[in-house]
């Protein structure tokens, strides 16, 4: 599995940005049907860092290859 750089996140923040903000939409067929979008403040401290495998964060990928099983647990941890 890979992970994120973070390139354009640090550069953002040394050029004095103060936020990363990431955001993502998903649907099938977005233009004709049902769209869920969602976005995410980022802690400024923690981009770039290592990713521990204990946090369930670590499990969040794109979600057309995440099994429905694992969609369903992470669902239930997200909204915890």
């Amino acid at each position: 599995m890979r992970f994120p750089d973070f390139k354009h996140e640090i550069e953002a923040l040394s050029s004095g940005y103060d936020y990363i903000i990431g955001c993502v939409e998903a649907g099938v067929g977005p233009l004709a049907g049902p769209v869920v979008a969602a976005a995410c403040l980022l802690d400024p401290k923690s981009v770039g860092r290592y990713r521990s495998k204990r946090k369930w964060y670590y499990r969040v990928r794109d979600s057309k290859t995440t099994k429905e099983v694992e969609r369903e647990t992470l669902v239930k941890e997200i909204l915890g």
